[in-house]
């Protein structure tokens, strides 16, 4: 139990004053059953199309950068309650999962496509969609939001929108410069290594959230068989512009602040 005289300091609190609901055994266990998950695309992404070994290399390798992400984040955030619930979290659970999709997504670069594969990764790109509204608002609506929670799916959305630029790429829908719609974010968090204003936290905001959704909806087009190069082409250069904005704002608002 927090005490009122802790509140009241603004004393960091340690792990004592987190709710226990399983300790490490809950992150362990949502890493296991996310394992499993990813084990099962491993089994069967290449045996329907034809994929080469790369691709199981790569979507290992995506998926312990994901684990090792969540590690140090749950490490990082561990006395600034990153746990509401004391344990991992249903919300993270889902942004965990939509984890494993685009870590599945990640193995199919550098692979040939047929038209079932592109529509197949066309459909979990999608789902996995889906999935970023849903945790977002299962989280406010359970009171299982935490600081963790917001960051985790907010570097999610960043490496989704790298791994599909790539895809984008590899498949031939658009040029070399599109991946830095997944790369602004990146470019962003390093300048603010020296710059100190970039460093200051940005409010929520509706006009972020769509030009992200509509970033990655774009890209997910992109990749859509149905779609020639040449309207790729220009459909990627459109939402890179949109998105070129939406960071232009936010960096300028940050600028003009008296007090970073």
């Amino acid at each position: 139990m927090i005490r009122k005289d802790d509140r009241q300091s603004g004393n960091t609190l340690d792990m004592a004053h987190l709710p226990a609901l399983g300790g490490k055994a809950w992150p362990a266990l949502h890493f296991l059953w996310a394992a499993m998950l990813l084990t099962g695309g491993l089994l069967l992404m290449p045996r329907l199309f034809a994929f080469t070994d790369l691709y199981i290399t790569y979507s290992l390798s995506a998926f312990i950068v994901l684990v090792a992400a969540i590690g140090f984040g749950l490490y990082r955030f561990r006395d600034r309650s990153a746990l509401k619930s004391g344990g991992f979290g249903a919300a993270n659970a889902i942004t965990m999962g939509r984890g494993v999709l685009i870590c599945l997504v990640a193995g199919a670069i550098g692979q040939a496509w047929s038209a079932s594969a592109a529509w197949t990764f066309v459909a979990v790109s999608s789902f996995a969609l889906i999935m970023d509204g849903f945790d977002g608002w299962y989280a406010r609506r359970n009171g299982d939001d935490s600081p963790f929670g917001a960051l985790f799916d907010q570097e999610t959305d960043a490496a989704f929108i790298l791994i599909l630029a790539i895809l984008v790429v590899d498949q031939g829908k658009a040029g070399p410069w599109i991946v830095l719609s997944g790369l602004l974010r990146y470019l962003f968090v390093f300048t603010g290594l020296f710059v100190d204003r970039l460093r200051a936290p940005l409010g929520p905001s509706i006009r972020r959230k769509t030009v992200c959704v509509i970033q990655v909806v774009s890209l997910v087009v992109c990749l859509a068989p149905i779609i020639p190069p040449g309207l790729s082409l220009w459909i990627a250069a459109l939402s890179l512009a949109l998105l070129f904005y939406s960071f232009a704002v936010d960096v300028i608002s940050l600028m003009k602040r008296q007090h970073a």
